[in-house]
């Protein structure tokens, strides 16, 4: 009859209008979502990237423009990263890595800024698939250690120049640790005092006896 009809209709039309709705919400949700994802990669302390798999500049955050020292008011998306790195072959070598791996884990990198100057930075990165699971691009972190690298350096020339002025001056070395009292003997210190290297235990009480 002409009612079933109708009543057949509306309720295909509220069945077309609830989808639609449900539609609507997903999408919504799925823009939020991506907004909340976008903005947390840009507050990260370390530069965030992503590239093809021959080095383009896809995607990055506020921290990889400031470490790069690129121009934040630019859209620097296509450049090519291994243009940043000293010495691009080794990249290769990083590509082959990553691709047999899948990631990579405190990659040290001696990388440099848009302007020249050297840096070092540790790279964490992992392969992007496709949903045929080939390869198809990199994501990753990178963290700048110049710092650290320059502090560990200047340390060991310190030691260095403390080891051969020790050499020069034939004088034995100890060093006491307050906190376990455990004190540290020398291969010379031994010598003077006319022992075998590590003959006595490195103790406190051991070195008063002497």
């Amino acid at each position: 009859s002409g009612e079933t009809v109708l009543i057949a209709s509306i309720k295909m039309a509220f069945r077309l209008f609830e989808a639609k709705m449900q539609a609507r919400d997903k999408e919504k949700a799925l823009q939020d979502r991506e907004q909340k994802y976008h903005g947390m990669i840009q507050n990260l302390m370390e530069g965030f990237y992503t590239v093809t798999l021959d080095g383009k500049l896809l995607e990055y955050n506020t921290e990889f423009t400031r470490m790069l020292k690129l121009d934040p008011q630019k859209d620097h998306r296509g450049i090519m990263i291994p243009d940043f790195w000293q010495h691009p072959k080794e990249r290769e070598v990083y590509l082959a890595d990553i691709k047999k791996k899948g990631f990579t884990k405190n990659y040290e990198v001696k990388a440099q800024k848009s302007d020249g100057e050297p840096i070092d930075i540790i790279v964490n990165s992992r392969i992007i698939t496709d949903e045929q699971g080939n390869a198809g691009s990199i994501e990753g972190l990178i963290l700048d250690i110049t710092e650290r690298k320059r502090a560990e350096e200047a340390l060991r020339i310190s030691e260095d120049r403390l080891s051969k002025i020790m050499l020069a001056a034939n004088d034995g070395m100890w060093d006491w640790d307050l906190k376990s009292n455990r004190v540290y003997f020398d291969p010379r210190y031994y010598r003077m005092a006319e022992y075998e290297v590590d003959e006595f235990p490195h103790r406190l009480e051991e070195f008063q006896k002497r």
